[in-house]
């Protein structure tokens, strides 16, 4: 068979012919800049997982089907890695590439830290050192994973701001899913008086402090990055705060969890003259009678903005 072929399903198809029909999310010039920032002493260490930037994960902290790949290194990730798929990455470096002396990201439904921990390594790579990150998780167990995550990456105690927290519209309290299980479980928010929104049940609850996304973007003039997987409720929360994301973050990173959800982003930030960058849609599986439509997603989609009021923010 020719190489320009492949062969799918039992089907012939040329090369060219799948790759247009796979919508990647990012293109050849925007793959280029995985490549920009490397660390030429990074390599493999037993007990966690590291890539090409440097960067090292706890092996330990991951889901049951990473455990494998304890030791491992990780080149570039395209399209992808187990971190994200490859639009975020390049959203993330795009950030970096284009911060000056200073770098400031705010990671909210933080997990483990992927997005705060990533930035700072990548900005340290580029020379900088006036870097501070925020991160807010709310998942005890997630918390514990990224409070160990920053220390692992040789950020100082002056470097970052931890929060315990949910994030919301306003400041205020919520019940969250308490289980031994969530330590491996990605997919949680504050349960609400309908219940929780996939519509699962949970014998134990803990309490949950929601902090407002409003004040927290107050507590810098600018942020290089803000990034965002909050399991449905990234909608409500940026309407709330689109003044202060108008006027205090270059680019925000938005992972989405409906089809539903991809077009109100879409339209918010298209509205308020935000430049879209790069974006996957939702991938989902139809569920007949589904609590929510976020209950059918098999897949986040994501959306990186670019906001043209700040600085000559762009690479």
């Amino acid at each position: 068979m020719p190489d320009h072929e492949l062969v799918y399903a039992g089907h012939r198809f040329a090369s060219s012919e799948i790759l247009h029909n796979i919508f990647l999310g990012f293109s050849e010039a925007d793959a280029d800049i995985l490549t920009r920032l490397k660390d030429p002493n990074a390599k493999a260490q037993p007990g966690f997982l590291v890539d090409i930037f440097g960067i090292k994960t706890r092996t330990a902290n991951l889901w049951p089907e990473m455990q494998c790949h304890d030791g491992g290194f990780w080149g570039v990730p395209l399209p992808g890695n187990w971190h994200w798929e490859a639009p975020e990455w390049i959203g993330l470096i795009r950030s970096v590439l284009s911060a000056g002396h200073r770098y400031r990201i705010m990671e909210l439904g933080a997990g483990w830290g992927p997005a705060v921990v990533s930035g700072a390594v990548l900005a340290r790579l580029k020379g900088i050192s006036d870097i501070h990150v925020t991160a807010v998780e709310a998942d005890p167990h997630h918390f514990r994973f990224l409070s160990q995550h920053v220390e692992d990456n040789g950020l100082s105690p002056a470097n970052y701001t931890l929060h315990e927290a949910a994030v919301g519209v306003r400041n205020g309290s919520a019940h969250w899913p308490d289980s031994p299980d969530s330590a491996t479980a990605f997919g949680n928010r504050p349960i609400t008086k309908t219940g929780d929104y996939l519509g699962r049940s949970f014998e134990k609850t803990r309490k949950v402090r929601i902090l407002s996304f409003t004040k927290l973007l107050r507590e810098e003039p600018v942020w290089d990055m803000v990034h965002m997987d909050i399991q449905g409720t990234e909608v409500a929360v940026c309407r709330a705060a689109i003044k202060d994301l108008n006027t205090r973050v270059a680019r925000i990173c938005i992972g989405t969890h409906s089809r539903k959800i991809d077009g109100d982003i879409f339209e918010l930030f298209a509205k308020h003259g935000w430049v879209l960058e790069n974006e996957k849609p939702t991938r989902i599986t139809f569920v007949p009678n589904a609590k929510t439509l976020e209950a059918m997603n098999s897949a986040d989609g994501v959306q990186i903005w670019r906001n043209p009021r700040l600085r000559a923010h762009l690479n």
